[in-house]
């Protein structure tokens, strides 16, 4: 069923509708062709913001609610994982989750090490859900394959962060469908070619940040490590 298991919303059995929606239309593209491939007719519908791709399929249907538990209306608060997956399948789900529900970026963090302030850029993946129990299970999902993700508490979500090159090297084997996504994936890591963690942005010496702002305290990076 490839990457559209967690990207869609179904609607009540009466109508058998499916709707994905997305603001990018490379995305909504690649949707409708892997549909096309699957022999199951879609419509694309474009509003102001965002385009919907449509389908009225009572067989497409009955396999995402039976076999991949997608329970119709707004589903954040009740997304059950599947039993009986193969490999392949719970890597094409978690890849649907990410699709939809991750975003990837750099973020900096700054370290205290022998009378000099280094800041550092780290490459990240952020995931969040509102079900704990997907968050759980993509959590065990990557550990398996050997990526080691985080959780991060957050009121409003559950959500776990990826960080550093070894890591989103590691993942890229998952990769994303989303084109943006897997574009800014590929992108990002070649600045990482040779780093095993972060990459530096700066060094100052502590008396010079101390000069121009006053004192500085020890700060550390989330699981840190030596390039």
């Amino acid at each position: 069923m490839q990457d559209l298991s967690l990207v869609m919303d179904i609607y009540p059995k009466n109508s058998f509708k499916i709707s994905i929606i997305t603001a990018n239309k490379e995305f909504a593209t690649k949707l409708a062709q892997i549909l096309s491939d699957l022999e199951i007719k879609s419509g694309i519908y474009r509003g102001k913001t965002e385009y919907e791709i449509f389908v009225y399929n009572k067989s497409f249907w009955t396999i995402l609610s039976s076999k991949y538990r997608i329970l119709p209306g707004k589903k954040s608060h009740k997304l059950e994982h599947p039993d009986n997956l193969t490999k392949e399948e719970n890597t094409d789900y978690l890849r649907g989750l990410l699709d939809g529900d991750s975003s990837i970026f750099e973020t900096t963090t700054k370290l205290k090490r022998k009378q000099r302030i280094y800041t550092y850029y780290i490459l990240r993946i952020e995931y969040k859900s509102k079900t704990k129990a997907i968050i759980d299970w993509s959590l065990e999902f990557l550990k398996e394959m050997g990526i080691n993700p985080y959780i991060q508490k957050d009121p409003k979500f559950h959500r776990w962060f990826l960080d550093g090159a070894e890591n989103i090297r590691k993942f890229s084997q998952i990769g994303f469908l989303h084109p943006e996504k897997q574009e800014r994936l590929k992108s990002i890591l070649t600045m990482y070619k040779d780093k095993r963690y972060y990459r530096i942005k700066n060094v100052v010496s502590v008396e010079e940040t101390t000069r121009n702002s006053g004192p500085i305290e020890d700060q550390g990076a989330e699981n840190a490590q030596d390039e």
